[in-house]
């Protein structure tokens, strides 16, 4: 929903212009913003990451959006961290198993198949967000929603995780006809 409000409205990658030609169909689900890092690592807050090895999301994507954003409302910018890689979930967790990074932002649902691959093979920690962050980014970008990822979602996770997520919504081009449409959705919603 972050990314869709910034095409429609031209902002932040679209700047050179709004795009148009679709339509919201649904709301799906949460894409919570997960920070995830090694068990035992002296990291317990996004201020924390400041000199560390962080992977912030492919270039260009949502995720990297997110992570600055948190990041920033922390004081920080990637400038600060000691080391930036844009990698994908997948190898974000392969990296944090060969020890090459010490944290990475992760953002889909919970739980995330490369985060709970990882759990199994080495004990990590999903990082809360206190209250300062969560209210000041959901006073600043209207696509955020306060979600909780609940204790258990991962192996070993004893403890529920409060962070913010945003919405994935389901687009269709306008010269999709309706009956595809409501065909697509009722599927969607029937087996969901």
């Amino acid at each position: 929903s972050d990314t869709l409000q910034d095409a429609s409205q031209g902002a932040g990658d679209f700047a050179s212009g709004a795009l148009g030609g679709y339509s919201a169909i649904a709301g799906l689900y949460t894409e919570a913003c997960q920070i995830v890092v090694a068990g035992d690592s002296d990291i317990n807050s996004i201020a924390d990451l400041a000199g560390k090895r962080v992977s912030v999301g492919e270039e260009d994507s949502g995720v990297t959006r997110n992570a600055e954003q948190l990041l920033l409302s922390n004081g920080l910018t990637f400038d600060m961290l000691g080391e930036v890689k844009r990698l994908s979930f997948a190898d974000s967790a392969a990296a944090m198993e060969n020890g090459e990074i010490d944290a990475f932002f992760c953002n889909a649902s919970a739980p995330t198949t490369a985060v709970t691959e990882l759990a199994k093979t080495q004990d990590i920690r999903l990082l809360s967000l206190d209250e300062r962050t969560i209210g000041q980014l959901l006073s600043l970008y209207d696509c955020y929603t306060e979600c909780v990822i609940p204790a258990n979602t991962y192996p070993g996770q004893t403890e529920a995780t409060q962070t913010i997520g945003v919405k994935a919504v389901l687009l269709a081009s306008d010269t999709l006809d309706a009956d595809t449409v409501q065909q697509i959705t009722e599927i969607l919603f029937t087996n969901a």
